[in-house]
């Protein structure tokens, strides 16, 4: 015969704990809120930015330069964003000698790639949603030099599928688990007594 409905269980349990899906492209959790809005990011390829904007806000209003070490945002000609972008780990690029010796650059962003859209958001605003495509991979603790920093010790580590259960919940997870392989926990109602 097969192996235990619980061994396979148990299997992919572990296997869910050792090796998670990180390739969720986005999360909330891994960004930040700025005073110019908010921004998340995946850790290879981009990081996206939510700016807030008036009801009604058209295309042509909108201003974006995008250039591979800073970015400036413009909405109806007031600048919401502008500055240096501070990725943790940036690219650098050696360039050809200038007069003052060897130049290198820090390469945050692909520019070419960079990209800006209209939304409308959930509570029936607007809002500009600017994505930028990162010249390297890394977490990036900020988007701009004078926002404030994030922390991103945690965002490669595996979540403990576990960890956030009450008591009840890890009782009921138990109780689950014998259904499935024909016992129980003592004491519960699903015991086999």
């Amino acid at each position: 015969g097969g192996a235990p409905a619980f061994f396979h269980l148990a299997r992919a349990l572990v296997c869910m704990a050792i090796s998670p899906d990180l390739s969720d492209p986005l999360d909330d959790a891994k960004g930040g809120i700025s005073l110019w809005g908010r921004w998340l990011q995946d850790r290879d390829e981009q990081v996206v930015l939510k700016l807030r904007v008036a009801t009604g806000t058209k295309g042509r209003a909108v201003r974006v330069d995008f250039k591979s070490a800073s970015l400036k945002v413009a909405v109806n000609a007031e600048v919401c964003m502008d500055g240096t972008l501070s990725a943790q780990a940036p690219r650098r690029t050696r360039l050809a000698p200038g007069p003052r010796g060897p130049r290198t650059s820090h390469r945050q962003v692909l520019p070419d790639e960079c990209e800006w859209q209209l939304d409308d958001d959930a509570e029936g605003g607007r809002e500009l949603v600017v994505t930028l495509r990162k010249a390297s991979p890394g977490w990036w603790d900020r988007v701009l030099q004078q926002d404030a920093p994030i922390s991103t010790k945690a965002f490669d580590e595996p979540p403990f599928m576990l960890g956030g259960m009450t008591d009840l919940q890890h009782e009921s997870m138990r109780d689950h688990v014998a259904r499935m392989t024909g016992g129980g926990t003592p004491g519960s109602a699903w015991d086999g007594r």
